[in-house]
């Protein structure tokens, strides 16, 4: 059964890849092709860096995804201007601008929902009391 869904396919490819690894061999997942250069340097990146669970990698996929289309908006934003005008001349936000939002804020929650977010602070500070 192959899936029509390329994403689907490479997750099943990364989870096939990794599943019969015995002794702590662990093999990186690799990139999916339909993403750009720079969102593949990416996820090699954090597929190199951190240990990915088979069943987390789709979330990497998606992230890697948002990252990309996040990108496009901003390239055609770029070209086209952040506002726009309306039928009635007046000035509104080019609609990619919310699409750009979204995808950013989609990476960011699967970055966290990855456990990527997360960094050690070297001096915590003592927590200050609140005060009306």
């Amino acid at each position: 059964m192959t899936p029509a869904n390329p994403v689907e396919a490479a997750e099943l490819a990364i989870a096939d890849a990794l599943a019969g690894h015995p002794g702590g061999l662990r093999r990186l997942p690799a990139a999916p092709r339909h993403l750009s250069p720079t969102a593949r340097a990416w996820f090699r990146e954090v597929a190199g860096r951190y240990e990915i669970p088979p069943h987390h990698v789709g979330n990497l996929v998606g992230a890697a995804v948002a990252l990309d289309r996040a990108r496009e908006c901003r390239e055609r934003l770029d070209a086209d201007g952040i506002a726009d005008l309306d039928r009635y001349g007046q000035v509104r936000e080019h609609p990619l601008a919310a699409g750009e939002r979204a995808y950013l804020v989609t990476h960011a929650r699967l970055v966290r929902e990855l456990g990527l977010d997360l960094q050690t602070v070297a001096t915590p500070r003592k927590p200050t009391r609140w005060r009306p």
